[in-house]
C-alpha cells in the first residue's frame, strides 16, 4: 500500500505532506516523542529524509 501511495505522488507532494504533519504536531508548541517518531518513520518509509 505504501508503495502505491508513494508512486502516486511526486517528491514535492510527499515533502509537503511531511511538512504539514510537522506543523500539525507542533501546533501546541511542542512535538512529543510519539509525534516525532511517527514523522521520522513516515519520512524513512517514503525515502524523503
Amino acid at each position: 500500500m505504501v508503495d502505491g501511495l508513494a508512486a502516486g505522488l511526486d517528491a514535492d507532494a510527499l515533502r509537503t505532506i511531511l511538512d504539514d504533519l510537522e506543523a500539525i504536531a507542533n501546533a501546541d508548541g511542542e512535538i512529543s516523542d510519539a509525534e516525532q517518531e511517527f514523522i521520522t518513520s513516515t519520512a524513512k518509509t517514503f525515502g524523503i529524509r
